[in-house]
């Protein structure tokens, strides 16, 4: 075990000395000292694993975030090519005023049908959002 094993052990012996109501003028028993060591030890590597693990964990995203950003990159850049295509399109704009006439009857239908102005904005909206 690595070297701070030792104020680790030096710590449980001194809880379990504690607890025990054993002083620290006189030897713990064989048996309970081997189990402070062994405690000592367990806890250690425990600590070490998770310590080691969440090093590792960083390594990852350190060494695979690049790659994620690339992928991520290129969808942006499919996504934006796709609306340059859209905006040039000359119906775009004859589409965009048919959307918004379809959607001011849609309000103007749930006004009629007794919703307030408010109401039938934020159905308008859950919809919109609904739809992406």
């Amino acid at each position: 075990m690595p070297q701070f094993v030792n104020p680790v052990r030096a710590e449980v012996e001194k809880r379990v000395r504690l607890r025990l109501g054993i002083p620290d003028t006189q030897a713990l028993p064989a048996d309970v000292q081997g189990l402070v060591t062994d405690a000592a030890n367990a806890a250690t590597a425990k600590a070490l694993e998770v310590a080691v693990g969440r090093e590792a964990d960083t390594a990852i995203q350190n060494v695979y975030r690049p790659a994620q950003l690339k992928g991520f990159q290129d969808k942006v850049a499919v996504a934006r090519a796709g609306i340059d295509v859209i905006a040039q399109s000359p119906d775009v704009d004859g589409i965009l005023q048919r959307r918004a006439e379809l959607l001011k009857k849609k309000k103007d239908a749930l006004v009629t049908a007794k919703f307030t102005e408010k109401e039938a904005m934020e159905i308008l909206l859950a919809d919109i959002a609904h739809q992406g």
